[in-house]
């Protein structure tokens, strides 16, 4: 019975160093890696941002200058992420919106929207989806440059009637033995010009008071320092 107790320890013993030494090195490894996956996270999100915005010039830190959407206008581009400014020497330029096509053929796809201050787009990516490799991932600039159509257009060119697929009555043309995908797409890019447009005003005012908000922040850690 003795000789059954010792082992009983001894085996407690041993499980709980197991235990510790376990805890310890992943608390070791998570910490090693957690700068480098962020840092890894913020490149990959600073590439989406660039890919948007295309050639248009910024001086500001796109990842960073931020502003929250409206409850009305986030739930008709089905997001709660922010919307990012473009500036050049204090210049609002433009905005990239978030996106959310809710209905493509394999679930949500994530987009980003990048337009002037007059609604001209200046490049559209998706950023997320689960859509069919062959067919619906052509979305993808990764598969096919279809996306890149969008770069340049507005409400205005072409008309707002002719943004559906062409099976729609629109301009845009679908993938072969794929409709779905593209038109969640397309509809999706409209809805978000039709909101820009019908809140462009309340967009630049907040991008202005998030504006000096950062000013007087930065004055503010100058006066500090």
């Amino acid at each position: 019975m003795e000789t059954y107790s010792k082992k009983a320890l001894l085996n407690a013993a041993a499980l709980g160093a197991f235990a510790v030494g376990t805890a310890l090195v992943l608390g070791i490894t998570f910490t090693a890696t957690r700068e480098p996956i962020a840092e890894s996270q913020r490149l990959a999100e600073e590439k989406a941002l660039l890919a948007v915005i295309g050639d248009q010039p910024y001086d500001n830190d796109l990842i960073n200058d931020q502003i929250q959407l409206s409850p009305d206008m986030a739930a008709q581009l089905n997001t709660e992420a922010n919307a990012r400014v473009i500036r050049n020497n204090g210049t609002i330029l433009g905005f990239i919106l978030p996106a959310v096509a809710p209905d493509g053929y394999s679930g949500n796809i994530g987009m980003l929207v990048g337009m002037d201050t007059q609604g001209n787009l200046l490049g559209v990516r998706v950023v997320e989806h689960r859509e069919t490799p062959g067919l619906g991932d052509k979305v993808d600039t990764q598969k096919s440059d279809w996306i890149l159509q969008f770069t340049g257009l507005s409400l205005e060119n072409p008309d707002e009637n002719q943004w559906f697929v062409r099976k729609d009555g629109g301009q845009f043309d679908a993938f072969t033995g794929a409709t779905i995908t593209p038109r969640a797409v397309v509809n999706m890019i409209k809805t978000t010009l039709v909101n820009f447009r019908d809140n462009t005003d309340e967009l630049i005012k907040l991008a202005n008071e998030s504006e000096t908000s950062i000013e007087n922040n930065v004055e503010a850690e100058a006066s500090v320092n």
